[in-house]
């Protein structure tokens, strides 16, 4: 339990087996830590998972645009170190599905 460890085991188990987190693809190059480049197929994982889970957190009050400003605010510069790549991807995709759907970034 978080409050009786100071944190979860819960996410640790949750970030080590599932690979569409960004924390799963962190690694330690010497001192410091590298974001390696996720599969595709996580990819796309990550960005379904996210917008998903906004839709279910915030029910009717979710729109199209909170992903893209949830990722701003609280998950692209955030500790975890992510490939620049990554980011590329998750920039794009969630920017194009805040003006035209999901639809427009698997149709283009």
């Amino acid at each position: 339990m978080r409050s009786e460890l100071g944190f979860s085991t819960v996410w640790l188990h949750h970030k080590g087996r599932y690979k569409h987190h960004f924390e799963y693809w962190e690694d330690i190059s010497g001192n410091k830590r590298i974001g390696v480049f996720m599969p595709y197929k996580y990819l796309v994982e990550a960005l379904c998972d996210k917008i998903a889970a906004g839709m279910a957190y915030r029910g009717k009050e979710w729109t199209q645009v909170e992903p893209l400003e949830y990722w701003k605010k609280h998950e692209r510069d955030n500790v975890f170190v992510k490939h620049p790549g990554c980011v590329e991807f998750m920039d794009t995709a969630l920017s194009e599905s805040s003006n035209d759907g999901l639809g427009s970034v698997f149709n283009s």
